[in-house]
């Protein structure tokens, strides 16, 4: 039985809504921290002391932290890769043409050991460093994801700094793209547990989704979605939601796994009732909080532009006007270059095979010849090109091979080099020798 409240309101359901209006509200310090769907309010306020426990100020009456004090607030172990991570947030630092000595100060500092204390080398981080250093870190992290949010809201530019991925600049797409990435890897923990609840064909997880989308949807099926929506019949939902109604999905997603994992739900009836009940929840508290559904949320773009912003380094052009046309492309010489962009939007740079062959298709134009993919195929001459890329990795002209992509079990990790060559050939469009 759900606890109550002297007024026996249901906390778990007022917890619920409560955590909903925060999200709808996109407010990114509290968006940052739901890399962890079962987030509780005391890990948030214990996180805000500590990182403000850490915080120091200088005799000015300005903030800074102390970057072995920041390697324990983000989660990281190793000195070593921490310092990986300053490097790739002082590089940041100097293309948004600041001095970097102004907010990367090399100090020493005095640690204790078991024995006794120590010196050790250290670095004084001021708060513009801190969110540079968290928007590169590894979003899997608590830490970083609540830092994010953290350093983000509350980070005062350095006069005339073009900050990057910041609410200066693209704040809508940032939160669209933090959700997605979210929707996405928590989909693949739901998928999981409803193949442990007895859902198990690729039919019965169809109308394990749709079930969950019904009931957000007010008994909507997912082509009658599409369709009060205005989009073709193959578009991919999540795609086109603004970050309000990406957060809804959120919450549906994340609640019904919770659920199912909880209660020890078996059998497809079940199932797919307990994804119907959730989707219904959330799309009651949103009604509750701001009186508007899901389906009457405004349509975004396609979520492709937004991550093509994002992809974007400081001081690179951001006024032109962005072609919404696919790129028709040599698939066998150049679709390792369109993979390399993919890789690039995702905040951790991994992409498993699978998702790599769906998300491809929102970039570049398919050839007839290559196109049955999209007519519901499991496999195609396309998503055969897309593994090649892993199976021919011992070859000389393979992106592994030369060091732009690492092979991971299961899909790709796009390396520093790699990043380069996307700021290269798509950004700065220097397309000459990179083939």
């Amino acid at each position: 039985m759900s606890p109550k409240s002297s007024s026996g309101k249901d906390l778990s359901e007022f917890s619920f809504a409560e955590a909903l209006e925060r999200l709808v509200r996109t407010d990114l310090k509290e968006l940052a921290t739901v890399e962890s769907a079962s987030m509780k309010e005391s890990e948030i306020d214990e996180m805000v002391s500590a990182f403000e426990k850490a915080s120091h100020r200088s005799n000015e009456g300005s903030e800074y932290w102390f970057a072995r004090d920041l390697q324990c607030l983000l989660g990281y172990g190793s000195w070593g890769a921490f310092r990986n991570l300053l490097a790739r947030a002082a590089e940041d630092c100097r293309k948004s043409d600041q001095p970097i000595e102004n907010h990367f100060e090399g100090v020493v500092s005095e640690v204790e050991t078991s024995a006794a204390k120590r010196s050790v080398q250290d670095i004084r981080l001021s708060r513009y460093a801190c969110h540079l250093v968290a928007r590169n870190g590894d979003i899997r992290k608590k830490g970083v994801a609540f830092a994010q949010g953290y350093f983000t809201v509350h980070v005062d530019a350095p006069q005339g700094a073009e900050v990057t991925h910041n609410v200066l600049s693209a704040e809508e797409d940032d939160r669209r793209i933090l959700i997605r990435n979210l929707v996405r890897k928590h989909n693949r923990q739901l998928v999981d547990a409803a193949k442990g609840a007895g859902v198990t064909s690729r039919d019965d997880l169809a109308l394990f989704e749709s079930n969950g989308y019904s009931g957000l949807y007010g008994n909507r099926t997912v082509a009658q979605i599409r369709q009060i929506r205005g989009l073709p019949e193959n578009a991919n939902l999540l795609d086109r939601m603004g970050s309000t109604e990406l957060a809804a999905n959120f919450f549906r997603v994340t609640q019904t796994e919770e659920r199912l994992r909880r209660e020890e739900i078996k059998g497809k009836r079940k199932t797919n009732q307990a994804h119907y009940e959730v989707g219904q929840k959330v799309r009651e508290a949103m009604l509750k909080i701001s009186g508007i559904p899901p389906e009457k949320l405004p349509l975004a773009r396609p979520i492709r532009s937004a991550a093509k912003r994002n992809v974007r380094k400081a001081g690179s052009p951001t006024d032109q006007p962005e072609d919404e046309s696919l790129q028709e492309i040599d698939l066998k010489a150049d679709l390792w270059k369109y993979a390399l962009l993919v890789m690039a939007t995702r905040d951790d740079g991994f992409i498993t095979t699978t998702e790599l062959i769906a998300e491809l298709p929102k970039y570049i134009a398919i050839p007839d010849e290559h196109s049955d993919m999209l007519r519901n195929r499991s496999d195609s001459k396309f998503s055969q090109l897309v593994r090649n890329l892993k199976s021919h990795r011992k070859s000389y002209s393979n992106f592994i091979f030369r060091g732009y992509a690492e092979n991971i079990p299961g899909g790709f990790l796009i390396t520093q080099r790699g990043r380069e060559f996307v700021q290269s050939y798509f950004i700065e469009g220097n397309r000459d020798d990179l083939s």
